[in-house]
């Protein structure tokens, strides 16, 4: 028997032997042992007791069905079985209470091991449950377009798990606790991923997610492009976790209800265990702290934009761009670090919080603050970087993740900003950078050159960064590339630069997927809308008609530049200087030669470093 039947409908019993049973009950409860389908056109289905998915079975539930759960009931998914609820955005499955019913049902439990087959919730709306709603134990999950109706309750608990949670909408609680929980790490050979979903805030000592466990080089928590709307202690809770957090919002994390600091990222030991964390291309808003980095451990933010860490709206004492360790409610140790490269920092009372020299070290490379940093480091500037808007406080009440995307408009770079093409490896400063790896160095518009040198990036691996936490560094470990649509390369180091010999005459670009240093490449389909491959800028090599650079050189205050001109051809040498101007002056001109020869202009009034030179030859036909 699949199923306890109460309805009298033995004609689709009867049919089952033949294949999967398609269940048109009104009460069922007990235990499945084979594949059961509940049809939308049979709903609603009342589950008046425990349901067990046993080992081998699989529940699917059609798009559009209605589940009525009794009291205190709950769906328990066995290890080796699966449930498949999967709606649709205009036919939702919905797991509720019957209609009067005043009870509430108990949630859904995963229990998994190696090897475990996934369950998948999908466009789904769940309420009225009494405990935390979904929880899984060594499972292997996805949930996506799931919205939870109960806000007195937790929502997602993943222990020890494999789980792809997106697009899931998680209100501010009521009450006090933690929207999302996990403990025990990501299971051997499974994936923890966070993308695309809105979180509202939390009460009392509680967190937004909480996450405990999972270091490199094994599976670790990848957090991605979310709406993070606030929190009463912090937004993320990550000790003894090493984590990849890319493109998310983080706003208004607030000290009201916890005895220590509240960040928008913060992060202790959890045994022996440290957290090694990459923050990159993030947005930060209206917060006590960016980040605390306490116990050990060690963050690395690398273009982000992170406005108005202050203490307004809570109850602390103090605030900073980062905090390194936790006063109270006792005195913690210090984090081991932080580099920050490459970020825009605006409406700061303080960069770092709790500083002690010879305690932990804080490395700041080629930022714009808003207020000198003495500290480790260089290229830091003090300087507006022309966001296009920075919001008010009543501008930012986001009600949904398509809503809050507007802060990436504001916070873009507006025309003349020093931060355009100032971060690492020539990307714009800030957090509102594309997904994936960077590229440079290939060749602007029209060349003669049939050579490119391409740089890939970033990674990082110095300024103290712990090679132990981040064996390959942090960022961008490897990449693979291609040539006009071509086949992809071999893996390779992402500090092997893409050399390109012998370019036909034509247009020309590359394309590259970076692997990041959570082991996933950027493209990966798990990753949905946010897999993306880097293109570089098209350029045209002509090289007949068009000179070449035999060879440059300098003495003293004299550049000789050597080129090959073609004949019949005539040639403009043009310098700037980025100190005195930043236009192109005209240098010499080199009327047309009979035969093909090399040509030698030199500058007598060379101005060291900071001259540029370029030839200008007529457009070709």
């Amino acid at each position: 028997m699949i199923a306890k039947v109460h309805a009298c409908r033995s004609l689709p019993i009867l049919m089952a032997a033949i294949g999967a049973l398609a269940v048109d009950a009104a009460d069922v409860s007990g235990t499945i042992t084979r594949d059961t389908t509940w049809r939308a056109a049979g709903s609603p289905y009342t589950v008046s007791g425990n349901l067990i998915i046993e080992k081998d079975a699989t529940l699917a539930i059609e798009p559009g069905t209605t589940v009525h759960a009794g009291e205190g009931v709950e769906l328990t998914i066995a290890d080796g079985g699966r449930l498949l609820a999967e709606g649709a955005a205009t036919a939702p499955i919905r797991f509720t209470r019957a209609p009067g019913a005043n009870a509430r049902w108990g949630g859904i439990i995963i229990i998994g091991g190696a090897g475990s087959p996934e369950t998948r919730i999908r466009f789904a709306q769940i309420e009225f449950n009494d405990s935390t709603v979904i929880r899984s134990y060594g499972g292997t999950v996805l949930l996506d377009h799931v919205d939870f109706g109960t806000t007195d309750r937790p929502y997602v608990s993943v222990d020890g798990s494999s789980f792809l949670i997106s697009h899931c909408h998680f209100p501010s609680g009521i009450e006090p606790f933690e929207l999302v929980h996990g403990a025990g790490g990501i299971k051997a050979g499974g994936r923890g991923v966070v993308r695309e979903c809105f979180f509202g805030s939390t009460l009392g000592y509680n967190d937004a997610m909480d996450f405990t466990g999972g270091n490199r080089p094994g599976p670790i928590i990848q957090i991605c492009n979310n709406v993070f709307t606030g929190a009463s202690d912090d937004i993320l809770d990550l000790d003894g976790t090493d984590a990849w957090i890319e493109g998310n919002i983080f706003m208004h994390a607030h000290r009201n209800g916890a005895p220590d600091s509240s960040s928008a990222i913060s992060g202790g030991a959890y045994g022996i265990d440290t957290s090694e964390i990459t923050i990159l291309g993030n947005l930060f808003f209206d917060c006590d702290n960016a980040v605390t980095v306490k116990e050990g451990n060690y963050f690395t933010l690398i273009n982000n934009t992170i406005v108005r860490t202050t203490t307004a709206g809570g109850l602390d004492a103090a605030s900073g761009v980062v905090c390194v360790r936790d006063l109270e409610p006792v005195p913690s140790s210090f984090g081991a670090g932080v580099f920050l490269e490459g970020n825009i920092i605006v409406d700061a009372e303080q960069l770092v919080r709790n500083y002690e020299a010879g305690q932990t070290t804080v490395t700041l490379i080629n930022n714009i603050l808003p207020l000198p940093w003495n500290g480790p480091g260089r290229g830091n500037v003090v300087v507006d970087p022309k966001l296009k808007h920075i919001p008010q406080l009543g501008e930012t009440q986001f009600t949904s993740w398509s809503d809050a995307q507007t802060l990436r408009d504001w916070f873009s770079l507006l025309p003349g900003s020093p931060a355009i093409g100032a971060g690492p490896n020539g990307r714009d400063q800030g957090g509102v950078i594309p997904f994936g790896v960077s590229i440079s160095g290939e060749p602007s518009d029209t060349t003669a050159q049939t050579t490119a040198t391409l740089t890939v990036g970033v990674n990082r691996k110095d300024s103290g960064i712990p090679l132990a936490g981040w064996p390959g560094g942090a960022g961008y470990t490897h990449h693979q590339w291609r040539l006009d649509s071509g086949p992809w390369s071999a893996e390779t180091p992402i500090d092997t630069p893409i050399l390109l010999l012998s370019l036909a005459d034509g247009p020309h670009f590359v394309e590259v997927i970076g692997k990041r240093d959570s082991g996933w490449y950027q493209n990966d389909a798990e990753l949905g809308s946010d897999a993306v491959i880097t293109r570089s800028r098209t350029w045209v090599v002509r090289s007949q008609g068009h000179p070449r650079i035999t060879s440059m050189r300098r003495v003293r205050n004299e550049f000789a530049l050597h080129f090959t001109a073609q004949a019949g051809i005539t040639y403009t040498v043009q310098y700037k200087d980025l100190v005195s101007s930043p236009l192109w002056l005209k240098l010499a001109n080199v009327p047309a030669q009979s035969a093909v020869g090399e040509i030698v202009v030199k500058d007598s009034e060379a101005d060291g470093p900071s001259r540029f030179y370029r030839i200008i030859t007529p457009a070709l036909p």
